[in-house]
């Protein structure tokens, strides 16, 4: 009984401590109007269910052919300092490299070929093998498309680059274009740190705590850091995407970005439900969800 009285008394005490930390903050945050106003329709890593991942042949196809709002993608750095678009931090999966990004220089790093492994959903060919797709650098990425809005993840913890991507937004003038940020708790408060005037995303133990406090009734209690929440639907066996989560997250002042859905069906599902945009392989399936719904 000692021991669960202890327990008991512990518990309190930190939630009594949570409680006067969150209350010091402010309760909503705020959104840059024009970023929120078309953050819909989200490319994931490009269109990547016709085309290699985070290159700059899938960004095209996924602005060219389907107008979408946002490219979502993912970075590293090289050895020489050069921020490039990639999800892994190893070669292996989506080139004809091996080893880490970080190892090589950028000079090194286009000689890979980006499109080597890439295959079309359902047929067992490389169509895009040999055909010249190369690693981009973010730079290219920018000035590439110049009137679209960007959705980043930064991947890399070791040797850090925060600095580095945050001085290429601001170089470029996106800091009202760009929501960045990471899963990764320590990148994440690194980069709200550095540069409080770029939206950001929540990372992975926000997201979590954020279900838990409003799943508890004690949803006052949050106070949001980052102007959006972008949780994914493969959270087991949590369902996160619920009509009050969402709501929640709009009391906040927070957007709600799901991903990543590649079904017609529940796209259209979170749309109604109030997400703000929903991150897809495929830009054509939320076109047409899109064009149902009158959003388009």
């Amino acid at each position: 009984m000692v021991y669960l009285y202890f327990i008991l008394l512990f518990l309190i005490l930190v939630f009594t401590l949570i409680s006067i930390i969150q209350l010091r903050k402010p309760g909503t945050i705020p959104v840059n109007l024009e970023l929120k106003e078309k953050y819909t329709h989200i490319s994931h890593r490009g269109a990547s269910g016709e085309a290699p991942e985070n290159t700059l042949l899938a960004f095209r196809i996924a602005v060219e052919k389907y107008n979408t709002d946002v490219l979502e993608m993912d970075v590293h750095s090289t050895n020489d300092k050069v921020i490039v678009v990639i999800h892994d931090r190893t070669l292996h999966r989506t080139t004809n490299g091996k080893g880490n990004v970080k190892d090589y220089t950028y000079e090194e790093l286009e000689k890979f070929d980006a499109g080597y492994w890439y295959k079309i959903e359902g047929k067992n060919e490389f169509p895009y093998r040999g055909k010249g797709v190369k690693i981009p650098t973010l730079k290219e990425v920018f000035e590439s498309f110049p009137n679209l809005k960007f959705n980043i993840e930064v991947k890399q913890k070791n040797p850090p680059i925060e600095e580095d991507i945050i001085n290429l937004i601001r170089e470029a003038g996106f800091t009202d274009k760009v929501i960045l940020g990471s899963s990764k708790v320590s990148i994440s408060k690194k980069l709200k740190k550095l540069a409080p005037e770029i939206a950001s995303f929540c990372n992975k133990w926000n997201v979590i705590i954020f279900y838990i406090l409003n799943k508890t009734g004690l949803g006052f209690l949050y106070r949001p850091k980052h102007q959006s929440l972008q949780p994914t639907s493969k959270i087991k066996p949590v369902n996160i995407l619920q009509p009050s989560i969402v709501n929640s997250a709009h009391k906040k002042g927070m957007m709600f970005h799901v991903w990543t859905i590649n079904n017609e069906k529940d796209m259209e599902k979170f749309l109604n439900m109030g997400a703000d945009g929903i991150m897809t392989d495929y830009p054509e399936r939320l076109n047409n969800v899109l064009k149902r719904l009158n959003k388009k």
